[in-house]
Order: structure tokens, then sequence, then C-alpha cells
């Protein structure tokens, strides 16, 4: 017995102490520091003066969270996040809706989980709305064309002055260029890669080529003005 009690007793003493806790790199000061300086917090907070925010930072697993409340009427907590404890970067950032309500923050699965975005689910989702609101006898009506412009299986080009050109929508997903012809009303492709040299041909020609911007209707106008 005397024996057994000395070999656990070196047992004891050749056993490796228990490694330490590592010692957090920021301290909760810096770790909230951190978070409402990042550009997506900072913007939100703005609209919250100083002097009404209250803020709390833990640390687990070498992630802090970091939160931030405002005593403005019954508003509550306005920001959460992580910051990373080894490199002090901001892994997760959330301000406004998207801190009580997960769903606004787009995340995988968020909306119906993940089965509702499934290729058998989505197909028989549109057939469902195509067998309700198409028209049968007339296949080929704008009715039913606009119907495949909302399941995004064809794409509307507004051009201007009420016309309207529907096209094949990329499988990709690919953003592409138009022209339109202000006189003709031709419609034409540009891939984006030919659109530069496309101006540039075009400044050899005209004195001036300025293109504006028209978002609303998804296009460049091209405003030239001849060569004298």
């Amino acid at each position: 017995m005397r024996r057994l009690a000395v070999a656990a007793s070196c047992a004891l003493l050749l056993a490796p102490a228990a490694p330490a806790a590592a010692k957090p790199k920021l301290t909760k000061a810096k770790a909230t520091a951190v978070f409402v300086s990042y550009p997506k917090v900072a913007g939100w907070l703005k609209h919250y003066p100083p002097k009404t925010r209250t803020t709390e930072a833990t640390l687990s697993k070498g992630v802090w969270t970091v939160k931030v409340w405002t005593s403005i009427d019954s508003v509550g907590e306005v920001a959460t996040g992580k910051v990373d404890d080894r490199t002090g970067a901001v892994t997760e950032a959330w301000t406004g809706p998207q801190v009580a309500w997960q769903m606004a923050r787009g995340g995988d699965g968020a909306f119906g989980g993940r089965q509702i975005n499934s290729a058998r689910v989505w197909l028989g989702l549109c057939a469902v709305f195509l067998l309700g609101l198409a028209s049968f006898r007339r296949p080929l009506s704008l009715r039913n064309l606009d119907l495949l412009v909302e399941l995004k299986l064809v794409g509307r080009l507004d051009v201007g002055q009420g016309v309207g050109r529907y096209e094949r929508l990329l499988p990709s997903g690919e953003h592409h260029h138009h022209l339109v012809c202000d006189r003709c009303g031709r419609v034409e492709e540009v891939a984006l890669d030919k659109l530069e040299p496309f101006l540039e041909a075009l400044k050899k020609n005209f004195s001036d080529v300025k293109v504006i911007p028209m978002p609303e209707l998804d296009l460049n106008r091209a405003e030239l003005t001849k060569a004298k």
C-alpha cells in the first residue's frame, strides 16, 4: 500500500501542469473601440449621441462580442458584432433591424431554410405562378412576357419613350450594356470589354463624346457633337 502511495505521488509530480489560459491581446475597452469605429457601426451610431450609449464586451474562445445600447426612448440595443482578439479585426457587425431580427442579416437559410431555394421547389412555385396568372389564349402576349420578367427568366429593357425590349437573361446573371439609337430606336448589345474601344472610336469622328448614366433605364446615353 505504501508503495502505491509513493507511485501515485510521483505520477502527480511528473504530470504536466495544465496550460495557463492565454492572456487576451485586446482589453475590453480596446475591443469596444475597434467595434464602434468600424465604418458600418460608426455610421449608424451617429444617430445616437455618445452620452446616451452604453456598451458591453465579453470574451469567449478568442472572440469578443460587443453590444451597444442607447437610452433614447425605448430603442434599446442598436449595434452588435464580434471582434477577433488575435487580429483585432471586426468579423461581424449588425446595426438597426439586423440586431433584433436575424433574418435581416441575410444569412444562409434565413428565409425558409435551404430547401425552398432548391430547383425542385422553386420550379414548382414558378409553375403555380404561371398557371394562375398566364394567358393561354394568347401565349405570346405582353402579359405572359411580364410574368416571365417577374420570375427572372426574361429581362425587360426600357429604352425610353414607352418602348421596351424583352431578352433572355444570361444564366450567369452577368450584366451587359446596350446602345440605343435615338433616331431609329435600334438596340444593340455591347460587351463590357468592347465598350471603351467603341467610345474611343466615336471620339475620332466626333469632337465631344459624353456618356450619361441613366440608372432608371439601365443604360447609358451618349451625347455626340459632330466634328466640324
